[in-house]
């Protein structure tokens, strides 16, 4: 690496990357998610609703900016190959010859004066978005992008798929990445069956919405950013009024989609094309955050971060696939449990519910909104517990 290539990485507070990669990426788990992708929505499309990377998931998870300018001026990939091979004064063909990552390739042919006000997260985001739509398609074998970020993300949010049930101590204000001790794990089909009927069953106590702190949105502005991402010539919508519960609030039937140009998601990934307007993307990000934000004014905070309203999931419910194995195929018929076996014991489930059973008269009416919010989605889990097991315990109204 040469004097001017390295001042460049020590500038931009991304040396620390190649350290924070995994390992071991756990393939099963990533084509289970994979399966979910929706690439109109940008989202994991799971029975309880919708889930998604966001750009406050980027930051915390790789510990890059997100907020910055937007990667797409840098001309022709012709171009950008060109200098990237005359900064490291090798021939262009010996340079093409050569492995070097796209987003590497991107940083490596800016000026050493601009290389740390770029936004590398949104750049990162952008083109793991893409390549989860080109995986998502029937006939692909493959998937590129950050899959680190992928693999982190999901342990954030999915504790029952966590390598560890404690993680490592870092330093306070490291990539979050670094606090997972990552193994080789099986890569046979019953585990990829195994996570996809999991998932299946998931419900939203599941997740936890918030792995980052209760409040993302002060921490992290930028991910109410609605608009599209750019990573050079790849625009990807960014819609985090899909994913509220990840902000905060509670979610509600989001917006219409924003939809492409022009559109061919065929079921062969290496035909796969979407266009969006460079110049909407350049418009909408460089407005924020005077306009293209959420209006968290007119959103609701989640007294409980699961919480959804029944208009979403009745809107939900017609929109979106919930399931990926037919319910017939699973060994009861589709009943019984809403619960994963063995991630949630039920003698847990089963003692912590139980304290409630004195308050199941209890009036209401007289608490504030809050908490009044949060002992009815309590006894609305109490409910659907209790219906599990075929117990019919419900409050009096």
């Amino acid at each position: 690496m040469t004097p001017e290539v390295q001042g460049m990485v020590d500038a931009t507070g991304l040396r620390h990357l190649p350290e924070i990669m995994f390992e071991h990426l756990d393939q099963p788990l990533i084509c289970a998610f994979v399966e979910r992708w929706q690439p109109d929505t940008n989202s994991f499309h799971l029975p309880f609703g919708e889930i998604s990377i966001l750009l406050h998931d980027v930051s915390s998870i790789l510990h890059i900016p997100s907020d910055g300018w937007i990667t797409g001026d840098f001309g022709s990939w012709d171009d950008v190959k060109s200098s990237c091979a005359e900064l490291f004064g090798m021939e262009r063909s010996a340079f093409l010859k050569a492995h070097c990552p796209s987003l590497a390739t991107v940083f490596l042919s800016c000026s050493p004066q601009d290389v740390n006000r770029y936004s590398w997260g949104a750049a990162t985001l952008a083109y793991l978005y893409r390549q989860l739509g080109i995986a998502s398609r029937a006939d692909s074998a493959q998937i590129c992008g950050c899959l680190t970020l992928l693999q982190a993300w999901i342990y954030e949010y999915f504790s029952m798929f966590r390598p560890n049930r404690t993680r490592r101590m870092i330093p306070i204000g490291s990539a979050s990445a670094l606090s997972w001790e990552v193994r080789h794990e099986n890569r046979g089909i019953d585990r990829l069956l195994s996570i996809r009927q999991a998932l299946d069953q998931t419900n939203d106590m599941q997740p936890d919405w918030l792995p980052y702190g209760i409040c993302p949105v002060s921490a992290y502005p930028r991910s109410t950013y609605y608009g599209w991402l750019r990573y050079l010539d790849i625009v990807e919508p960014y819609m985090p009024d899909r994913t509220l519960r990840q902000l905060g609030f509670i979610q509600e039937v989001p917006h219409h989609i924003l939809e492409p140009e022009s559109c061919y998601r065929p079921s062969a990934g290496d035909r796969y094309r979407v266009d969006f307007s460079f110049i909407a993307q350049r418009q909408t990000w460089d407005l924020f955050p005077r306009a293209s934000q959420l209006m968290l004014g007119g959103l609701q905070k989640a007294p409980l971060p699961s919480m959804a309203t029944d208009a979403y999931m009745q809107w939900y419910d017609a929109y979106s696939h919930r399931f990926i194995i037919n319910p017939t195929e699973l060994p009861d018929g589709g009943a019984g449990s809403n619960y994963v076996e063995g991630l949630v014991p039920d003698q847990v489930l089963a003692s912590m519910f139980g304290m409630m059973d004195p308050f199941i008269e209890r009036d209401t009416s007289d608490l504030p909104d809050d908490f009044r919010a949060l002992f009815d989605g309590l006894f609305g889990w109490y409910e659907a517990w209790n219906r599990t097991r075929g117990v019919d315990r419900r409050r009096r109204t």
